[in-house]
């Protein structure tokens, strides 16, 4: 017998194996795609998807996010160790654009966190208790330029997210024991809470107006219209938190913080379970409807499972 036969009929078994566990492994994916529409209902029965995320097949790894005149504008570091971008889509085209950051004339490599678009402003988190300020112009120039953010302003939180609202900007710390620690400290009726986000006039960022102590984990921070704080919280690849605490929720304790009032979130009137690795909010409003926006990294190459579940778009969450 040629030696030949018994080849092909191994190669033929083998492409057959091949095959079988390629079969299994595309049915198991849509069994879970299928499942995550029932796991996440109310999620998906809130969701519109506002544009594509950009960046996350170009090493981008998404942190904040926020909404300027007709542009999504978001903001992450690199995971190929290069300059931390921002990168933004035009709500009307869907056209692409990408900014290397600078700080001071020098390469900006930070791990950055939220961004929020005020008064002809973008204000950028980078944790380490630091904010930087730079004109939204800068997001309307040609492709591929490099963005000059300036040196970070200092604050007394961790600075992982921020927020703004009519003349008004928040910004708050995520908080994680023992991984990112938090020294804001507030207790209120039994309970503890370790982060704050603290609210300034955007004319003057020097001393807080109020500090509001929120639970760990948060990734985001948003008001809306009627007074309802919205926070997304995540970690790793459990499933998003979104934490709805609608006015009677937020109590003033009496005491002061910083120098400002203090007000405690306690149990939110709302959870909404979520996709994993939920980032950075923001509240825009188009065709007179007010939706919350967020988006994910878990489907970026640094984790990639957020492709296999789609997850590549940015979320508006009619909340």
């Amino acid at each position: 017998m040629s030696i030949g036969r018994p080849l092909v009929i191994l190669l033929k078994f083998f492409c057959i194996l091949v095959g079988f566990v390629l079969a299994l492994i595309l049915l198991g994916l849509l069994g879970l795609n299928l499942f995550k529409f029932g796991y996440y209902h109310e999620y998906f029965s809130l969701l519109s998807k506002e544009a594509k995320n950009p960046g996350l097949s170009e090493n981008f790894v998404p942190q904040g996010i926020t909404y300027c005149d007709n542009l999504f504008v978001t903001v992450g570091y690199m995971s190929d160790n290069s300059n931390s971008r921002i990168y933004t889509v035009d709500y009307l085209t869907g056209e692409v654009n990408y900014f290397p950051l600078i700080s001071d004339g020098r390469s900006f490599m930070g791990h950055t966190g939220g961004i929020q678009y005020s008064n002809g402003y973008l204000y950028l988190a980078n944790e380490g208790n630091s904010l930087y300020k730079f004109t939204a112009a800068s997001v309307y120039q040609k492709n591929g330029t490099k963005i000059e953010i300036g040196l970070p302003i200092k604050f007394n939180s961790n600075t992982s997210f921020v927020f703004g609202k009519d003349d008004y900007l928040y910004v708050g710390e995520f908080f994680k024991d023992p991984e990112y620690p938090c020294l804001n400290e507030i207790s209120y009726n039994g309970k503890t809470h370790y982060a704050i986000v603290e609210k300034y006039d955007i004319s003057d960022l020097s001393k807080p107006l109020e500090v509001y102590s929120i639970p760990e984990l948060v990734q985001g921070f948003c008001v809306k219209s009627d007074g309802t704080i919205i926070l997304s919280t995540s970690w790793s690849v459990n499933s998003s938190k979104l934490y709805v605490y609608e006015p009677e929720k937020i109590v003033k304790t009496g005491t002061t913080y910083n120098g400002a009032d203090v007000y405690f979130l306690t149990e939110p009137s709302k959870t909404i379970k979520a996709p994993a690795m939920s980032e950075d909010l923001d509240i825009i409003t188009i065709q007179n409807q007010e939706k919350v926006i967020t988006m994910f990294e878990s489907a970026c190459n640094k984790y990639i499972f957020g492709k296999l579940f789609f997850a590549n778009y940015i979320a508006g969450l009619d909340i």
